[in-house]
């Protein structure tokens, strides 16, 4: 059989006779702590009620076994005519005996502020929620004794803590049958819809669409949207290209998004060169954004040699790939151009393969030598993400330091700022992308 918990706050209102409550609010002029105190003393419950708990002990038992109950009551200090301790202390004695609960499964919990301190509520129900087992398969929260603040924390505490698997319960006044509602999973369903909202906006799609699966909040096509998203942010594009097609007509509201996304994929798996660099020129800036500065920084580097490799391919009509174990063309390349290559050997460049360094110098051969003036604004960024700023080094010495390279040197906002030399890093990105003419 499933198991349950359920927690419930003690109200003046909970034991009575015949239906009838023994402190009917009616009766404001009576001092219920001391009556109840006195009964309680007495010990003679015969025929007393316990007119809130039982519909809902007979609805829960339908279903579940009870395992254990938590039973809220005050005693401030001094005490309030009001305070429910000894009817909590009544209850329980009931519950054993004509329940047959064993006395070690109810907890009585005290409330020793003041009850209708939203606050002070909301920190106490916190604090003892938190310390509940999850053990049980179902959570039920009675809101049907105690003041509104109590009733609100502990609906809102047991739904943080027990999520899905808490649920209200209420026996409406005049009525002998306790009411499950939904009110607590709507409130769960709300806190963990905010969280993936949160998650998108700062695109980590991947940990939204486990999110969003683990909790069903959202409909598996817009799981599939999120997850297609995160695989593209991975540079998965086959995955990506292959979840948008599987919902591009399933959610009508992000149908346009979809098809957009569908054809820059086509592109991005086609190798279309400029498309990659745009991609990898927004991924870059997402990192960023998200604070992942190792990744940006990495991406940074990449970018710069997509740029080059571009940029040198475009120019001499040669290919930068590597061929039967070796870059054959280029180094014939720059053989064939004996000017170059004494620049690069004056430079103590050696040419063998098109990385970084060799390119970069390349590139300033040509602004400076050959007259090639359109290159020079490409050259002016790659020169100052790699030249040295501060305490001499550069963006490319950090790099080299971190786990990216060869070091473990850590990399931060502030750092990548002063290695830049200033904070217009992607100021200067986002105008440099805006004028690189990639399709000329």
């Amino acid at each position: 059989m499933l198991t349950a918990l359920l927690i419930a706050n003690i109200g003046n209102s909970d034991i009575g006779k015949g239906g009838i409550s023994l402190y009917s609010q009616k009766n404001r002029h009576i001092n219920i702590y001391d009556e109840s105190r006195d009964l309680w003393k007495s010990k003679d419950f015969k025929n007393i009620e316990l007119l809130l708990l039982d519909p809902v002990l007979r609805k829960i038992r339908k279903m579940f076994d009870i395992k254990r109950i938590y039973l809220f009551y005050t005693e401030q200090s001094p005490p309030h005519r009001q305070d429910t301790k000894f009817i909590a202390h009544i209850a329980k004695s009931i519950l054993c005996s004509e329940y047959n609960f064993d006395e070690t499964s109810i907890n009585l919990q005290l409330i020793s502020k003041n009850p209708s301190d939203y606050d002070e509520m909301l920190k106490l129900y916190q604090a003892e929620i938190d310390n509940t087992p999850e053990s049980a398969d179902r959570v039920f929260v009675s809101l049907a004794g105690g003041t509104p603040q109590q009733n609100t924390s502990a609906m809102l505490e047991s739904v943080a803590r027990f999520r899905e698997k808490a649920t209200i319960i209420y026996t409406p006044r005049g009525s002998k049958d306790a009411v499950e509602y939904g009110v607590g999973y709507e409130i769960y369903k709300r806190m963990i819809t905010q969280r993936i909202n949160i998650l998108k906006e700062k695109k980590m799609y991947g940990v939204a669409a486990d999110l969003a699966a683990e909790h069903g909040v959202l409909d598996s096509n817009e799981v599939k949207m999120l997850q297609a998203k995160n695989h593209r942010l991975l540079f998965n594009f086959e995955s990506a290209h292959t979840l948008f097609n599987e919902v591009k007509n399933k959610i009508p509201e992000h149908q346009d998004e979809i098809y957009s996304a569908i054809d820059e994929l086509e592109k991005l798996k086609s190798r279309d060169v400029c498309a990659l660099i745009r991609e990898l020129y927004e991924n870059m800036l997402v990192k960023w954004e998200q604070g992942a500065y190792v990744d940006f920084l990495g991406r940074l580097f990449r970018f710069e040699e997509a740029v080059l490799r571009l940029v040198f391919e475009r120019e001499t009509d040669v290919t930068t790939e590597k061929k039967k174990g070796g870059y054959a063309d280029f180094v014939r390349y720059i053989k064939e151009n004996n000017n170059l290559l004494q620049f690069l050997k004056k430079e103590g460049i050696d040419p063998n393969q098109p990385n970084r360094k060799v390119l970069r110098k390349i590139l300033e051969f040509w602004v400076k030598k050959g007259k090639k003036t359109k290159l020079g604004p490409i050259f002016g960024f790659v020169k100052k993400i790699n030249e040295p700023h501060f305490e001499g080094d550069g963006l490319a010495d950090l790099r080299n330091k971190s786990i990216l390279g060869h070091g473990f040197e850590g990399i931060s906002k502030d750092r990548i700022n002063k290695l830049y030399g200033s904070d217009r890093l992607i100021d200067d990105l986002k105008k440099f992308i805006n004028t690189f003419e990639c399709d000329e």
